[in-house]
């Protein structure tokens, strides 16, 4: 909260909020009074002015509406209430479900607060866009559920995942992939071929495991894929290569370490890595003990 390089304990309840600060444990640096209300926390800068902000959310099952107070950090443990009521629409309450998101949904560089059935924009300057809903099936009443804003499909705009399941009955999985314009679709933007969606283990091992001072490592790649396998030591510095730049048409491949560096030295007892490359790109990796 100030920069200090130590982290806040932040204690939430219906009647307020309270921090404390390193190194004092006992008396809170900063107080936050409220009406008695159930609600969730987020932290996040929403004015990127380098200081963590405080976001609490309530939902009014009644009325069907989000409330919002975004409490701006101005420094030096003081804060500034910015209230919102923001109108949820067609939004409903679901239990465990009521958490808010404080994400940059539409990557403009401002944090938004997102909630399982729709997007709250951020304007800027603390002010956000009434809600944007998602075309989504939000689960049947009774249902436990959960969501989340990550890019599924690599195109650097956040996707929408929400799964809802129940001890009873079937449990269901939705995905709607985000396009250059905000809009959340059934289909990805981006056609994404087959062997994209193939998961490959290369099947890369080496025995012994631990070893002394020598190991055979095995691995398996596409014929006449170009390739590197490299060893590193515990800092991530890499004390030996073996590359290949001609495969025939075998798959299977084994490499033999003997436990020594690039100029023949033997090396120390410890952990290492070993990792496969292919066109710079690293396709994996594993941990191996060298025991002496």
């Amino acid at each position: 909260m100030n920069q200090n390089g130590f982290d806040e304990i932040i204690l939430c309840g219906y009647n307020g909020l309270k921090i404390y600060s390193y190194p004092d444990e006992i008396n809170p640096v900063a107080v936050i009074d409220w009406e008695e209300i159930y609600g969730f926390f987020n932290f996040a800068d929403f004015d990127h002015d380098g200081d963590t902000d405080i976001c609490r959310s309530s939902f009014d099952n009644d009325a069907n509406i989000l409330y919002f107070s975004i409490f701006e950090n101005l420094g030096n443990f003081s804060f500034i209430e910015h209230e919102s009521s923001l109108v949820g629409g067609n939004l409903v309450y679901m239990t465990d479900w009521d958490r808010i998101l404080a994400k940059d949904i539409n990557g403009d560089g401002l944090t938004d607060l997102a909630y399982f059935q729709g997007v709250f924009y951020n304007n800027g300057n603390y002010e956000f866009q009434e809600v944007n809903l998602l075309p989504i099936n939000c689960g049947p009443i009774g249902y436990w559920g959960f969501y989340d804003f990550v890019d599924i499909n690599g195109d650097s705009m956040l996707d929408f995942l929400t799964s809802y399941s129940s001890l009873s009955a079937e449990s269901f999985l939705e995905i709607w992939y985000q396009d250059s314009n905000g809009n959340f679709l059934e289909e990805p933007p981006v056609g994404i071929s087959n062997h994209e969606l193939i998961a490959i283990t290369y099947d890369l091992n080496n025995y012994p495991n631990p070893c002394n001072p020598s190991t055979t490592i095995n691995f398996s790649i596409e014929p006449n894929e170009p390739y590197e396998l490299s060893i590193y030591n515990i800092k991530g510095q890499k004390i030996r290569t073996f590359s290949k730049h001609q495969i025939t048409n075998s798959t299977n491949h084994q490499i033999v370490w003997n436990g020594t560096n690039s100029n023949g030295r033997e090396c120390s007892s410890g952990t290492y890595f070993y990792k496969i490359i292919s066109d710079g790109k690293e396709l994996a990796s594993r941990k191996m003990l060298l025991l002496k």
